[in-house]
């Protein structure tokens, strides 16, 4: 079933990012943030990614429909690998606090071919359709990569991403970002073959 958003009340947190400040910024109207992902933005998850297939057609983990199983699996798969620096973090408008996409490291198993170097970390991300448009996502891969590779404990050199051939829109944000393209792959999703373009950003 489709959920309503309603305005939460978010616990402090010393790990918030400033995306967009208060008012908005350039095309956008509201002040945008990242924080932690909560329990609190099941709702959320459940609304933005039913709306049609589009997100999950450019996730290769992401089911569609999204059900009320897939959400508890993953803000439960959030907690048990939470870490004492965020790297999971939901992206939030700040008139009030509701997630409205996420942005992430993803983890690869070491011995997979395309997992890379130990210096080396993919990212994913999404944004609900409503907000797209604006900016919001280049801004928060700006955001997102600069955190990567200043905070000290990470010590990543290069940030990767792997979008789907046919998500044009992804590569734009990539570009605008300074990543570069630098080759292609395919992965299997949902028993189908899809191409994919591997973006790499070194550390200035």
């Amino acid at each position: 079933p489709r959920t309503t958003e309603t305005a939460m009340s978010l616990p402090p947190s010393t790990q918030r990012l400033t995306v967009f400040p208060a008012g908005g910024q350039g095309g956008c109207q509201f002040g945008v943030y990242l924080s932690p992902i909560l329990d609190s933005d099941r709702a959320a998850y459940l609304q933005h990614l039913n709306v049609g297939p589009e997100i999950a057609d450019n996730l290769l983990l992401m089911p569609y429909p999204y059900t009320e199983s897939d959400a508890d699996w993953w803000l439960d798969h959030v907690k048990k690998n939470r870490k004492t620096i965020e790297t999971n973090f939901a992206i939030r408008r700040d008139t009030d606090d509701m997630l409205i996409g996420a942005i992430s490291t993803v983890e690869r198993d070491p011995s997979e071919a395309d997992a890379g170097p130990s210096n080396s970390i993919e990212i994913g991300y999404w944004l609900s359709g409503d907000a797209k448009g604006q900016g919001i996502m280049s801004a928060v891969v700006g955001t997102f990569t600069h955190y990567l590779f200043t905070e000290p404990t990470f010590g990543w050199t290069e940030i990767k991403a792997t979008p789907f051939a046919g998500n044009v829109a992804s590569q734009k944000v990539l570009g605008k970002n300074g990543f570069s393209k630098q080759g292609a792959m395919q992965y299997d999703k949902a028993g189908q073959k899809k191409d994919a373009l591997v973006f790499v950003l070194a550390k200035p």
